[in-house]
């Protein structure tokens, strides 16, 4: 053998030695947060992260006084011609008021009896408030808590726009949010809500409050981590198929004890690991890769011709007077391509109760309305969900309109008032099979099936469990000899 070949042999084997190392290593200081996610992601199976709901956030809404809407909006000629995309109407203590969005996105608030813009809601209407919605909640022994910017359950990016917000919670530790800027009710959480999701969101996320509310620092820490854990999981499935065992004549697995079962483990189990890892990180978007285009060209075109505030309060005031709706807690005023659209909204909901002006959408009228350049290729009405647009983890509102582009984009449209519910391109497109295929089972509507989805998720997350548990075995066992070589 030349001298080039035994020093190939001997650095291919110090490269192998030092690859096993690092994997050692890496498994004590890794395999924790690996198991962790395991034992969360369960929970998570199970318990959601605490978020809002539509029908929560009207049932504390007080019935609403459409008498009291200001007769004569002319009179604050300001207030009157400011430009807007929507108007609305709902009751606040003993207002009624009106929230408009500007063309542009931000929002003010203006009494619907008066006209005049409100500068701000003063403390003890918000105290008031605030404890009036937790009646409404049927929760007793309301108090009021504190002035808070940021907590665990309201560190997201979305309640920027209401910090700081006050915080209530009732005798059976129930606690929720109101908006110190526009008076809504902004989260609800439960006690038993908070424990679990200590356990599984928070731990599945790293999702801690002093983490997470940094949103660039919490997603590097997140993506690298997730990397590591990546190599590791390769490093992993490349030294058991290698030091598996093939000969009838010797032990399949070179290893004893806990060793052994992490190899079989791993030999079962590790392909799914590396692709459950792989996923987790899509997830987090690295870097912008499957991003995916806004689709403002279309949303431009359904907004329709510019409107005022005093238009879409005289077409709700109109709206409301020919139809005769009990128990109404919002008015929904819009401007849209398909003309002026008002919507009277009972307990139940946006996607539930709807009474409108004019009727429902039909395909051929999105298909008209929302063409973009490239042209719609077809236009259907779906009363059940497709492979991008379907119920397992998030409910979906059904029927829906979905149009398809010819070169494969496709959006879903709410079929009563036309509004974008969801879009796919070529990026969300691989996100959808990326992540939400591999990493919570969502690539068939059999797998999505209950039960069959959970015991099929639980075997594959069991076996994940045995390879991170096994080696945190290993690792901590190792780490104990390693700092006490007599034990």
């Amino acid at each position: 053998m030349s001298a080039i070949a035994i020093d190939s042999a001997k650095a291919s084997v110090r490269l192998w030695r030092w690859t096993l190392i690092v994997h050692r290593w890496l498994g004590v200081l890794l395999g924790t947060l690996v198991l962790a996610w395991c034992l969360s992601g369960v929970v998570m199976m199970y318990v959601p992260y605490p978020a809002l709901e539509t029908g929560q956030r009207l049932a504390v809404l007080p019935e609403l006084d459409l008498a009291s809407v200001s007769e004569d909006i002319t009179a604050h000629a300001s207030t009157s011609q400011l430009a807007v995309d929507s108007i609305v109407l709902e009751g606040w203590g003993q207002l009624t008021l009106a929230r408009a969005t500007l063309t542009g996105g931000a929002t003010v608030i203006i009494d619907a009896a008066t006209g005049m813009r409100l500068s701000g809601l003063n403390h003890p209407e918000l105290v008031a408030v605030g404890l009036q919605y937790g009646e409404s909640l049927g929760l007793v022994d309301r108090r009021f808590i504190d002035h808070i910017e940021t907590d665990q359950w309201t560190v997201h990016g979305r309640f920027n726009k209401h910090r700081p917000m006050l915080q209530f919670a009732s005798g059976d530790n129930t606690q929720w949010y109101v908006s110190s800027q526009t008076g809504e009710l902004v989260q609800l959480t439960t006690q038993s809500e908070r424990f679990w999701n200590w356990i599984g969101s928070v731990v599945h996320w790293l999702y801690p409050t002093i983490l997470r509310k940094d949103t660039a620092l919490w997603a590097q820490v997140v993506i690298w981590l997730t990397i590591v854990a990546v190599f590791l999981t390769i490093t992993g499935v490349v030294f058991g198929v290698k030091q598996f065992r093939f000969s009838r004549k010797r032990r399949p697995s070179p290893y004893l004890g806990w060793s052994k079962w992490h190899h079989y483990a791993g030999l079962l189990f590790g392909l799914f690991t590396l692709t459950w890892l792989v996923s987790g990180l899509i997830s987090m978007n690295p870097w912008g890769a499957l991003e995916g285009r806004s689709f403002q060209a279309e949303r431009a075109r359904l907004l329709g011709n510019a409107a005022t505030f005093g238009e879409l309060l005289n077409a709700a005031k109109s709206a409301t007077a020919q139809l005769q709706v009990e128990a109404a807690r919002r008015v929904l005023a819009r401007r849209s391509a398909f003309g002026l659209q008002v919507f009277i909204i009972n307990t139940e909901g946006l996607h539930k109760q709807v009474s409108k002006i004019p009727g429902v959408l039909s395909p051929l009228e999105l298909a008209e309305t929302a063409r973009p350049m490239t042209g719609i290729q077809q236009v259907v009405s779906l009363s059940s969900g497709d492979a991008y647009y379907y119920d397992h983890h998030t409910p979906r509102y059904f029927p829906v309109h979905r149009a398809l582009y010819a070169d494969g984009e496709r959006i879903y449209f709410h079929p009563v008032t036309g509004e974008i519910l969801e879009t796919v391109d070529s990026e969300r497109s691989w996100y959808r099979w990326l992540f939400n295929a591999l990493h919570t089972g969502d690539f068939h509507r059999i797998a999505r099936l209950r039960p069959i989805w959970d015991v099929w998720m639980i075997l594959l997350i069991t076996g994940l469990t045995a390879i991170s548990g096994t080696g945190v075995v290993i690792g901590v066992t190792r780490l104990i000899r390693t700092v006490n070589p007599q034990r």
